[in-house]
């Protein structure tokens, strides 16, 4: 034998002993029965052995034949497995998560490379899609708002608070800001509406905790959503109501202040909402220990409260 037989050989030779019959065996490996027919007697040239014997009906195995088919079988088989395996071990197991832009943008996207860290067999797609488990293919939902759903899983993440927030520029000596009453003289900036298109009356909420009917001569500018008033609120267009958490980096860096020291508590919440499985699935636990610990370096987490 002057040479060890290619794997294409070997292969075509499983093939042939699978149909014993060239043309079928042809057709599964997309070659021509004379190709084919050719290949098997290199491959005899090169053992220096008879594999098939020719009948009226195809082809039968020799004795060596028989032996060295089974051994070959056996070997593509585990080659075969051994080949998913590997194709498998990179393809990672993907999370669709359904989050408000707002959270999205300004929280979860700055903190995934930490995610990716820790879990790096898992993939997070964000997702703007409604909760819906059934139909969207989304594994769980950050939620704002009342309580959800008792026929869905979820657990608290963190209460939010209410704070009144402007960019520097926004206080001058015509228009000061010491004082809850000070407010009738800038603009108040709102959200348009949530997620179910309900009004969000958040300065109606922190007027509410001073004890302050809103001011008849403030005006004001509503806005679609909280990303929005935020970048308005940055550029001075004027005065608003929203989360310490969603503006971290604008405080630190003096590009918002916040000129009143009262903090309201939001009749919502964030909640991480998921199909009532017990317990949930583990990529979805994965990503709940991690919101939790995210939170927690953040300094506005509660301890968990499973629902």
């Amino acid at each position: 034998m002057s040479s060890q037989p290619t794997l294409n050989f070997l292969r075509s030779f499983q093939v042939i002993g699978k149909h014993l019959n060239l043309a079928r065996a042809s057709e599964e490996l997309n070659l021509t029965p004379s190709a084919l027919s050719h290949q098997l007697g290199m491959l005899e040239s090169q053992l220096g052995v008879r594999l098939f014997t020719r009948t009226g009906r195809g082809l039968a195995f020799t004795d060596k034949g028989r032996d060295l088919h089974e051994e070959v079988d056996a070997c593509v088989a585990r080659l075969d497995t051994a080949l998913r395996n590997a194709r498998s071990a990179d393809k990672k197991d993907v999370l669709v998560v359904s989050s408000m832009a707002t959270i999205a943008m300004r929280w979860l996207l700055p903190r995934f490379a930490s995610f990716q860290k820790a879990y790096a067999s898992i993939e997070i797609r964000i997702s703007a899609q409604p909760i819906d488990f059934q139909h969207n293919g989304v594994d769980c939902a950050i939620y704002y708002g009342a309580v959800p759903d008792s026929r869905l899983g979820f657990e608290l993440l963190r209460k939010v608070s209410l704070i009144v927030a402007c960019a520097p520029s926004a206080i001058t000596r015509d228009r000061p800001l010491n004082q809850p009453g000070d407010l009738s003289r800038h603009h108040l900036l709102r959200v348009k509406s949530g997620l179910d298109g309900k009004r969000l009356d958040e300065w109606g909420v922190w007027f509410e905790s001073v004890q302050m009917a809103p001011p008849r001569e403030a005006k004001e500018l509503m806005l679609e959503n909280r990303n929005l008033v935020i970048e308005a609120t940055k550029s001075g267009l004027g005065v608003a109501v929203l989360d310490p958490l969603m503006i971290q980096d604008e405080l630190a860096s003096g590009a918002l202040v916040r000129p009143l020291e009262h903090t309201a508590k939001a009749r919502g919440a964030y909640y991480l909402v998921y199909p009532r499985t017990s317990p949930p699935s583990e990529k979805v636990a994965a990503f709940r220990d991690w919101l939790f610990d995210e939170l927690q370096k953040s300094s506005a987490a509660p301890g968990r409260s499973p629902a």
